[in-house]
């Protein structure tokens, strides 16, 4: 037999016309989210000096086995890269102006207030998406002929355990240098968000409803 879908494994977005999987993250619906945000975005500093900023601000160097060889990798972030983060998935910088937002679902570090705040996020979460990095790399990449063939690969992973923190995030590799034995990777995160019960999360729809009343 074939069983309905029960009402609290799904949520519906009306502009996308889907029916999402919740998993483990938690909706809170428009009026709730208008509070949230209203709350996160009373006397918020402005962060557009770091938009198009590569002054770095974060970095991580980690080192593991990559199919045969030992790969040494440096993961980086910039201001931009930070600046990303707060206005795709914090509640007190996300752009709702941004026609952009390509995914379905949004979803939001709940206590990130400060430009500061995220980046002390990164800070903290770089040398664990690092060691992910690695293992996806291993998994997915580990027997190419040569190293040097990872570079401009994108590593983009989610409901990643990292130091218990549920993390989505986008990687890319920029520089393989060193030895095909022994690569010395640089890679720069582009994005990361929480997944599962770290952060609330939002439909796009949702998130057209609150911001027509923010």
């Amino acid at each position: 037999m074939l069983y309905p879908p029960l009402r609290e494994q799904w949520v519906y977005d009306a502009t996308t016309r889907q029916n999402l999987r919740k998993g483990m993250t938690p909706f809170p619906d428009p009026g709730q989210g208008l509070r949230l945000f209203v709350e996160a975005r009373r006397n918020a500093p402005s962060i557009a000096a770091y938009a198009d900023s590569d002054d770095e601000v974060a970095s991580a160097t980690v080192a593991a086995a990559v199919g045969e060889r030992r790969v040494t990798l440096t993961l980086t972030a910039a201001e931009r890269n930070v600046h990303h983060v707060c206005v795709r998935h914090t509640l007190a910088f996300f752009d709702f102006t941004d026609a952009s937002r390509p995914r379905p679902v949004n979803t939001f570090w709940p206590d990130v207030r400060t430009f500061d705040d995220a980046t002390a996020l990164a800070v903290a979460l770089l040398p664990g998406i690092g060691r992910s990095c690695l293992r996806e790399l291993d998994r997915a990449q580990g027997n190419v002929a040569e190293a040097a063939d990872w570079l401009d690969e994108v590593l983009e992973i989610s409901n990643e355990d990292v130091d218990g923190r549920l993390v989505f995030y986008n990687v890319q590799i920029t520089e393989v240098g060193g030895t095909d034995a022994a690569p010395a990777v640089s890679a720069v995160i582009e994005s990361f968000a929480p997944d599962g019960s770290d952060g609330p999360g939002f439909t796009r729809g949702d998130l057209d409803l609150i911001a027509g009343k923010l």
